[in-house]
This record gives structure tokens, C-alpha cells and sequence, in this order.
């Protein structure tokens, strides 16, 4: 077992421990295509914008992340 020493570490380690967030620019199939790979990977939080109000109902019912207009 390893031991780290905190005090050596920089003073944003504590980010490093923390998932990444990732906002999607538009819902589109590019969109879509990344929302959907990125959250697959489970390495980060993923959230998008897209203007049009029907797709991002149906984007953010289909993958269960909150849409932003």
C-alpha cells in the first residue's frame, strides 16, 4: 500500500479526485452521438444546451441529464 503525502501535493488535488463536468453545445446527432458516448464512459457529468424546446425534452428524458436552453 502506498502513502501519499498530502502536503506535497498542489493545492488543487482535491479537484483531481472530483468528476469532470462536460456541457454538449446542441442536442443534434453529433450532439446526441457525444452526450450519449461521454456518459457511457462514466468518467464524467454531462449536461447540454440545445435552443430547440422539443429536443431537449426528448434528449434529456432519453439520457436522463438535465437540458439547458
Amino acid at each position: 500500500r502506498k502513502h501519499v503525502n498530502i502536503t506535497a501535493l498542489p493545492t488543487y488535488w482535491w479537484a483531481m479526485s472530483q468528476r469532470p463536468h462536460l456541457l454538449i453545445l446542441g442536442a443534434g446527432s453529433i450532439g446526441e452521438r457525444h452526450l450519449r458516448c461521454f456518459q457511457k464512459t462514466g468518467r464524467c457529468e454531462v449536461t447540454f444546451c440545445e435552443p430547440l424546446e422539443t429536443r431537449r425534452q426528448e434528449v434529456a428524458a432519453r439520457y436522463g441529464v438535465k437540458g439547458y436552453r
